[in-house]
């Protein structure tokens, strides 16, 4: 993270000076920085550990950093750096410091070119941005989506799950479904919900599908083909189930429990003022985090927070 930070600063310095940019290679990066341990001399009461970066954090900032004006990934073209999901990250992170730092002259003169301020990152930034590109490799390319519309009748998903309303109603309707958004989503939900569905599955008598070689993407293919809901109407599903029932349909607070309820729940259009962090930790936390009352109860727990957010957004839909 410093060297980046730092690294134009450094090239100019060494110009200067008259001194080539030093190339890295293998773990040298890895060896260099075990010897500059060694010889600081600034007293370390504990070592420092980063946790593990977010990618899905990380592809924001790929995002808002401008890397994406550079380079692509996935199946994108016609960009002046190279494609990086074509690139093995797979790496120590001393290592891929070193390839940051390789092509750190290349990248600070076109960033110079375009005009651009150069990108700073903090330490977490930068292992989000690095956990991501770690994985980018890791997530497979587009499926068939037509052999996927094959697998849903074949496999027997069409028979419990629906698709914009079309089909099987004892799952969710899977075009509605947010949890197709990466395959790691999707490996998560299939994980969780495993059990259910296999009991269900018992109850009809009817085998266990198995899927083989690309079916499996093929089959997600298809099903993310079909436009998908808004953050805002998963969030309405979900206000409808776990909310409606004190804040009432439209947010008013007049659901049906309120009557029962010594303070009246919060009529929701009248919180537009407040920001999406002030509303997502009252819902996660409960009112008495935030000096409300009690009787709004944290749903930390119940829902995750994407969940959450989603529920936020679509608050702020609702007409003051």
């Amino acid at each position: 993270q410093a060297m980046w930070n730092h690294g134009p600063a450094m090239a100019e310095k060494m110009k200067s000076l008259g001194i080539p940019t030093p190339q890295f290679q293998g773990n040298e990066m890895a060896d260099l920085i075990a010897y500059l341990r060694t010889v600081g001399t600034a007293e370390i009461q504990e070592r420092v550990y980063l946790p593990p970066g977010n990618p899905k954090k990380g592809a924001e900032l790929f995002r808002q950093k401008g890397c994406s004006n550079c380079h692509a990934v996935g199946n994108e073209e016609g960009k002046i750096g190279p494609n990086l999901s074509e690139k093995e990250y797979r790496r120590s992170l001393p290592q891929i410091a070193g390839i940051m730092w390789n092509h750190g002259p290349q990248m600070w003169e076109q960033v110079r070119e375009m005009g651009l301020e150069w990108p700073t990152f903090t330490a977490n930034e930068m292992a989000d941005l690095i956990t991501y590109l770690y994985f980018l490799r890791y997530l497979d390319q587009p499926g068939n989506r037509l052999a996927g519309k094959r697998l849903f009748q074949e496999k027997g998903c069409v028979e419990c799950h629906s698709l914009q309303g079309k089909g099987g109603k004892i799952g969710p309707d899977l075009a509605r479904s947010s949890l197709l958004s990466s395959p790691l989503e999707l490996a998560t939900a299939m994980w969780n919900h495993a059990p259910t569905m296999k009991q269900v599955l018992t109850e009809q008598g009817k085998p266990w599908p198995r899927f083989q070689d690309d079916e499996m993407r093929d089959l997600v293919e298809y099903i993310r083909s079909f436009p998908q809901q808004t953050i805002a109407e998963q969030g309405k599903a979900l206000f409808t189930r776990f909310c409606a029932s004190c804040h009432g349909e439209d947010g008013k607070g007049n659901g049906p429990a309120a009557a029962g309820l010594k303070v009246k729940p919060k009529d929701l259009r009248a919180t537009q003022a407040r920001d999406n962090e002030y509303l997502f930790r009252v819902i996660k936390e409960g009112g008495e985090a935030v000096g409300l009352s009690p009787a709004m109860l944290p749903w930390d727990g119940a829902l995750n927070d994407k969940q959450i957010e989603a529920i936020v957004a679509y608050i702020r839909t609702l007409s003051p």
